[in-house]
């Protein structure tokens, strides 16, 4: 049972804000008085109320300074490494609620020291109280239960086509293919373990066109993690991002807004991956990533035509032991070896054969599968060769032109696992003498690489599918 001091004390914080509105002095108060009921007093249910008051203040004195929520600020805290007395109070109520067995706070608070993107709880909150599980474990918790069933609605899982292509630390693999146990590349770009499948069933399914030109589809029940225009104006005054978790059926009605119809809705990229193993590459990726700009290898003889000097000399570095260049002319320079005697075995040939690659010309050439999910470290190297020879760098980022649609598209890909950005433009030239022929060439624009975190994607429009679930 509360002191009567306490609840007189309590009376005239309350008459204080009526007067004077919320400030420093008296959420210091509040706080104090809530540490008072729960600790020193034990009444848990006024504890309650002093806590549920707190809060409130703590948040209504966060929007009147920063324009934001706590959640808010705390994003902004973790991102420019530091941290706020307001927050210290704000968890400090939380842990006095998750130790009289509070739900909503103890999850809170578990996660009090997690990045903000890492986390599981908050940024899913929202649909967790409107589907109702926070108040059923809540119940639980308060024996109102002795049984608890939930059925979850579709919506609190992820609902994409069988078809859709899930990333996985060894490539993609189809929706349908994944099993409890599998480990997928989750949206902050680390490893994560599937728990449960749920087959929804036929489903309608929309499909999302993005700024960029990239295209992905799921159903109206799939929960978007999406930042609209106000926030991104937030962004900019105040230096704080916000995000709400939305299902796509909450955002048909407000794609486009205001008198000029501008895109909404956002969201992130994915950070740069990790989470890929080295592989056992047969040949450095710098090399390969040469070969595929520069090399041609649908003759007897591997060759690689370029004028630049400083990529010969690491190129020729990089390739195996008692391998050189042999100038043939012009700027075209042939691979030889010798571990075998004059007619042995090449091991770079041999390597182009066992992925794949050897007898393509430029228009088939590819990326292999080992390289593109390699190491960071890998994969970096790869995108060095293959810029430094068709790479093109300008004011606003780097361009990449070649005539194969296979490339293009491992390309962008690669970038993004880099944390970059990438899109294809896609022109057609005259080509050659035949008749009729078409050679294609496809220009890869990849802005701020390595710095992706920084660039979004809006959302241009949902369109409604038909005849595949």
């Amino acid at each position: 049972m509360a002191s009567a001091e306490l609840i007189k004390a309590v009376n005239e914080y309350n008459s204080y804000i009526k007067r004077k509105g919320v400030d420093e002095d008296v959420i210091n108060a509040y706080v104090q008085a809530c540490q008072v009921a729960y600790v020193t007093e034990g009444d848990a249910e006024y504890g309650a109320k002093l806590s549920a008051n707190s809060k409130w203040m703590l948040e209504k004195f966060c929007k009147t300074r920063t324009e934001g929520t706590l959640w808010d600020l705390e994003k902004h805290a973790f991102k420019n490494k530091t941290w706020y007395d307001l927050l210290d109070k704000y968890y400090g109520v939380l842990l006095y609620e998750a130790q009289n067995c509070n739900f909503d706070s103890y999850m809170l608070y578990l996660e009090k020291k997690r990045e903000p993107k890492a986390r599981f709880y908050m940024p899913k909150r929202r649909q967790f109280h409107k589907f109702g599980l926070i108040e059923a474990y809540q119940g639980m918790l308060d024996d109102k239960y002795d049984i608890l069933c939930i059925s979850q609605p579709p919506g609190t899982g992820k609902c994409q086509p069988l078809y859709s292509k899930v990333l996985t630390p060894d490539g993609f693999k189809r929706m349908r293919d994944i099993k409890v146990g599998d480990e997928v590349i989750a949206g902050n770009g680390n490893v994560s373990t599937v728990l449960g499948v749920y087959p929804q069933g036929k489903k309608p399914i929309y499909e999302l066109v993005f700024d960029d030109g990239s295209t992905c589809r799921s159903s109206d029940e799939h929960l978007w993690n999406v930042r609209d225009r106000n926030d991104r104006v937030y962004e900019t005054k105040r230096g704080i991002r916000r995000y709400h978790v939305m299902m796509l059926k909450e955002m048909l009605d407000k794609i486009r807004v205001g008198k000029e119809q501008r895109c909404n809705y956002s969201i992130d990229y994915v950070p740069k991956i990790d989470s890929f193993s080295k592989k056992e590459l047969k040949l450095h990726p710098y090399v390969m990533g040469v070969l595929i700009g520069d090399g041609c290898f649908t003759e007897h003889n591997l060759n690689i035509t370029s004028p630049d000097k400083d990529l010969l000399d690491r190129f020729e570095s990089l390739l195996p032991e008692g391998y050189s260049m042999k100038h043939k002319e012009r700027y075209d320079y042939r691979i030889v070896g010798h571990e075998d005697g004059r007619y042995g075995k090449s091991i770079v040939k041999q390597a182009l054969k066992d992925y794949g690659l050897y007898g393509k010309n430029s228009a088939n050439k590819f990326i292999p599968a080992d390289y593109l999910y390699s190491s960071y470290e890998d994969r970096l190297e790869l995108l060095r060769g293959l810029l430094d020879t068709d790479g093109y760098a300008y004011k606003n980022g780097i361009e990449f032109s070649t005539a194969s649609p296979y490339v293009c598209n491992a390309i962008i890909d690669l970038v993004h696992s880099l944390g970059g950005y990438a899109h294809a433009d896609i022109k057609f030239v005259t080509g050659y003498r035949k008749v009729d022929t078409l050679k294609r060439e496809r220009k890869i624009t990849q802005k701020t690489l390595l710095k992706r975190r920084k660039i979004i994607k809006r959302i241009r429009g949902i369109l409604p599918l038909t005849g595949r679930s």
